[in-house]
């Protein structure tokens, strides 16, 4: 299975999620302090968007200067 990696700084961001669980559309991202972590990207107000990322410590936000790189979640496959 490859990996395709996509890095914010070139422009290259997610889709956003909405509020809703059936809206959100989490990615596997890879932060400046956390390393690998789950997220979601959304809008907070008119021109700001922030991460959301779950870590053992609960959520952490994050902007997109924060993030180094992130991937699409793969799709469980049977064993």
């Amino acid at each position: 299975m490859k990996i395709e990696m996509h890095y914010p700084a070139k422009g290259d961001l997610p889709e956003l999620s909405g509020e809703m669980h059936a809206e959100r559309k989490p990615v596997l991202a890879y932060t400046k302090s956390l390393g690998w972590t789950q997220a979601i990207r959304r809008r907070v107000g008119k021109k700001k968007f922030e991460w959301v990322c779950s870590d053992y410590d609960g959520n952490t936000l994050f902007f997109d200067d924060e993030i180094i790189a992130w991937t699409e979640l793969p799709e469980p496959t049977e064993a």
